[in-house]
């Protein structure tokens, strides 16, 4: 059989960091909990293949940082918490979804851009005080968004006190 998957798999991978610039590829790789803390960074993170496990969560707390998250769909989680400061995020979920997932984004006075395939369910309900919300191809109804897909959903709860939010659908 293959032990690969035993060997690599890890129960909770922390990554605590200050000020850094890094590149992040857990393409293939079984994680089961994942936990990102970074204060000043640029970071691109990156899902290109899917997570051969299911992550039961996936936690990023930033400060002023520049981020960017692709192939969330990829990563095959359960629960992704986005904690952001007064920085930028690109939160991609491109890749293949393999259960719902659910989201929660929390930033100050930030720039977050939230990326969608187009054919991927997704319904994002705003709170807070959101100045600037562009929108791109969403459907919109109050402070619900969402996109048409079949299939799994990606549920996504947006709270934003002063910042810019950017809905794209690929």
């Amino acid at each position: 059989g293959d032990l690969s998957s035993d060997v690599c798999s890890s129960d909770l991978l922390n990554i605590r960091a200050g000020a850094y610039k890094a590149d992040l590829d857990f393409s293939g790789v079984p994680i089961t909990n994942l936990e990102i803390a970074d204060g000043a960074s640029e970071a691109k993170v990156l899902f290109a293949s899917p997570n051969p496990v299911r992550m039961q969560t996936f936690k990023y707390t930033t400060g002023a940082s520049n981020v960017e998250i692709k192939g969330l769909s990829n990563a095959n989680i359960d629960i992704f918490t986005f904690l952001g400061g007064a920085g930028s995020a690109i939160l991609d979920f491109s890749g293949n979804l393999m259960g719902n997932m659910s989201v929660e984004i929390s930033s100050g006075v930030g720039t977050i851009r939230i990326r969608v395939p187009e054919g991927t369910h997704c319904v994002l309900h705003t709170q807070g005080e959101l100045v600037d919300i562009d929108n791109d191809g969403w459907g919109k109804d109050g402070k619900l968004y969402e996109t048409p897909g079949e299939g799994y959903t990606i549920d996504i709860v947006v709270n934003m006190s002063v910042g810019s939010l950017q809905l794209e659908l690929d």
